[in-house]
């Protein structure tokens, strides 16, 4: 009964397309748009600022030089924050397009880190390898 329940569910075109949705966009969104439960994440820092919002420049840790006048001392402008999203155990490409239109979306600059990213290839092969003794 539970599988015929479960194959009726994936029938529809909703639940087919959101099978395939990664957990790790969900994460991200919330945390660009400042809905991040920190209890469950608490060692991510703050969000990233908007684009083009006063508070940015109190936040980002990139900076670049500007010329330097006659004496004066080095000046450095702020650029921006980037948000690195760091994956342990290797990241699929569904998750790095999701989120690419997350940055896209959202206009902050997002960095997908892993380990490696799966191919579907891969990934198989991988299963292929694993023994049950």
């Amino acid at each position: 009964r539970d599988e015929i329940k479960a194959a009726m569910r994936c029938a529809n075109r909703q639940d087919a397309s959101d099978r395939n949705y990664p957990k790790i966009a969900d994460i991200v969104n919330d945390l660009v748009t400042k809905k991040l439960n920190r209890d469950e994440f608490p060692y991510v820092r703050d969000p990233p600022p908007s684009p083009g919002d006063e508070a940015s420049a109190s936040i980002s840790l990139r900076r670049t030089r500007t010329a330097l006048s006659a004496g004066a001392s080095p000046v450095s402008k702020t650029k921006g924050a980037r948000l690195f999203v760091v994956v342990l155990g290797g990241a699929t490409y569904t998750e790095l397009r999701h989120i690419y239109e997350q940055s896209q979306q959202s206009g902050v600059p997002i960095v997908l880190v892993s380990t490696h990213f799966l191919t579907a290839g891969a990934y198989l092969e991988s299963l292929s390898k694993i023994s049950f003794d």
